[in-house]
């Protein structure tokens, strides 16, 4: 069983259209514990790197504090009584984001299928769901590591494009557009949120500077 996993790996990674091909036959139950086995190793990887890099800022906190001249012991002190709570503050992050992508995972497989329908596909939301688990091989393997998982991430983008085309039995630009469509729509979406925002904290700025000039 390891060893079939393994080569499964092995195949989305750098055989991706033949093994999608192979596991066309693959139960949805299947594929979840194959995403589930990968998220449960890249959510310890990232515990551990949140948890050195609490350590790390804490110590250069508890550095910086004993620098400051007669009162920086005491802080100091003071400070080190809320190390377990950084410590439990990460873990309890990388707990977070555990449950959150085991979630996630679905809404956008239920998100995607909707540009299937509308692009004719006629395999089944279960079939869109398989193809969205096992593209996420890269991005579970790669995207504990430091800037390193940006790699991950267009990886799986990539390969979700190959397992869309091969379980709904579409055309490569089909299957692109069903990808790429979404996207767009959702990276346009937040830049429109961000504008506004960002309008509208300067209008607030402008009323505030208008109201009290000397501000």
């Amino acid at each position: 069983m390891f060893e079939s996993y393994i080569e499964n790996i092995r195949g989305i990674l750098f055989h991706p259209q033949e093994t999608f091909k192979r596991l066309k036959t693959s139960t949805l139950s299947k594929a979840y514990q194959h995403y589930v086995l990968l998220l449960i190793c890249n959510s310890v990887l990232m515990g551990i790197i949140s948890l050195i890099s609490s350590l790390m800022s804490f110590t250069a906190y508890q550095a910086q504090l004993e620098m400051v001249p007669v009162i920086g012991p005491v802080l100091m002190n003071e400070l080190a009584l809320f190390k377990p709570f950084f410590l439990n503050w990460s873990l309890l992050l990388i707990y977070l984001w555990f449950i959150l992508l085991m979630i996630l995972i679905f809404l956008k497989g239920f998100f995607l299928h909707l540009f299937v329908l509308l692009l004719g596909g006629e395999q089944g939301v279960s079939k869109t769901l398989i193809a969205i688990l096992y593209a996420a091989t890269p991005f579970m393997l790669l995207g504990w590591i430091p800037y390193i998982g940006i790699i991950g991430l267009i990886w799986s983008v990539a390969l979700c494009i190959v397992g869309i085309k091969v379980f709904q039995e579409f055309s490569w630009g089909k299957a692109g557009a069903t990808i790429l469509i979404p996207t767009l729509l959702l990276i346009t979406g937040f830049g429109i949120i961000l504008f506004m925002a960002l309008f509208f904290i300067d209008a607030m700025n402008e009323i505030t500077m208008l109201k009290f000039p000397g501000i």
